[in-house]
Parts: C-alpha cells; structure tokens; sequence
C-alpha cells in the first residue's frame, strides 16, 4: 500500500523502480479533476474515451518522466494535445460533410496584452465541487472562445498557477491573465447577475 501523503516525485520515483501501486495512487490523486477538466473542455460524449486514452499515455511514457519535472502540468499538456487532436479530427469531418455551426470565431481580444488590470484574473468563485453548481457553470463555460476556456478550466479546476498555465500553453503570463479575465467577465455576463450572486 503506497500512502497518499508522498508527493509526487516520490510516488514517480518509486513508479520508475518497480512499484505499479505508486501509479495507482497518483492516478486516484489526479482523475476526478482531470476527467472533470475533459468534460468540461469537450463535454461528456468524448471525455470518457479522452480519459482512457490521455491516462494510458501517462503511464506509458512516466517511467521516461523526471521525477523534478512538474507531473499535474505535464499531466494537464499530454490532456490538452489530446484534446487538440481532437478537435482538428472533428474539424476535418466538418469539412468532409459540410456541418456548419453557429459558434463565434475562436480570438483574443486585440486590447487584452495592453490592459492595465491584467493581472487581476477577475473576482467571481468558481466552486467546482457542488453537482448543481457546476452544472450551471458547466453550461457558460462551454459557451466560452477555447482560449479563454481552456485557461479558466486549468486555472480554477486543475489549480495551475498562470506561470504553470504559460508554460504548457507556450504564451505569457499577461496573456493567460488576461484569457482567464475575459473569460470570468464573459461567465458573469452569460450568467447574469442574479446566478453570478448566487455562485460567490
């Protein structure tokens, strides 16, 4: 039995020597919050496969791993490069048959880098743990542009710090303040202000 209060590296290292229950508990530390990231980046039909197949990854290629390394950022970029994958998949079938949606073009906000409150990620409480309320949430969020999407869901659900967040998106810090600014200020506007009250 490998006990759930070793950190990380230590669970990695003891992976790398032999140990697969060390693997089962970095995978029971990081599922809940990983498969709730899938889920709310793509949705419920494709997370289940995601899942699979992002974990079955991890396991692959751990014993390679640096046990220094950050494992929930290198955990969180293997999930966003398959998500990718994903959408260019669903993108190209698109093409093929013609679907058109109605969503908006995915873009930043030409005056985002040049905003003097970029640091402030906004002051709305996302509270990821209560059913009903991520329901709610679940459903603006998804209405957001990708960028600023995905920047809220790993700030707020799998609790990267935005250094952490520039790092595995490859963008500054000021550019993922802003993404996650904008993308609380469009929440609070889908929302409206009765349900964002409510949600603090």
């Amino acid at each position: 039995m490998v006990a759930d209060t070793q950190s990380d590296k230590e669970l990695i290292i003891q992976f790398q020597n032999g140990n697969q229950t060390a693997f089962e508990t970095l995978y029971n530390r990081y599922c809940d919050r990983l498969y709730s990231f899938l889920v709310y980046q793509i949705g419920n039909h494709t997370a289940d496969d995601l899942f699979q197949d992002v974990m079955m990854n991890v396991q692959r290629h751990l014993l390679k791993f640096n046990p220094d390394g950050n494992f929930r950022a290198w955990l969180v970029k293997i999930a966003i490069n398959k998500i990718r994958d994903h959408h260019r998949k669903t993108n190209r079938m698109k093409k093929i048959f013609r679907v058109h949606t109605n969503d908006n073009p995915e873009r930043e906000d030409v005056n985002e880098l040049s905003d003097p409150e970029v640091t402030d990620p906004g002051d709305v409480a996302l509270d990821f743990v209560n059913s009903e309320i991520s329901k709610i949430l679940n459903t603006a969020i998804q209405k957001l542009p990708e960028k600023q999407r995905e920047v809220v869901n790993l700030h707020y659900l799998m609790d990267l710090s935005f250094r952490e967040i520039a790092e595995v998106l490859n963008c500054s810090i000021n550019t993922i303040s802003a993404r996650a600014r904008y993308g609380l200020r469009n929440i609070k506007k889908i929302l409206g202000p009765k349900l964002v009250n409510e949600l603090k």
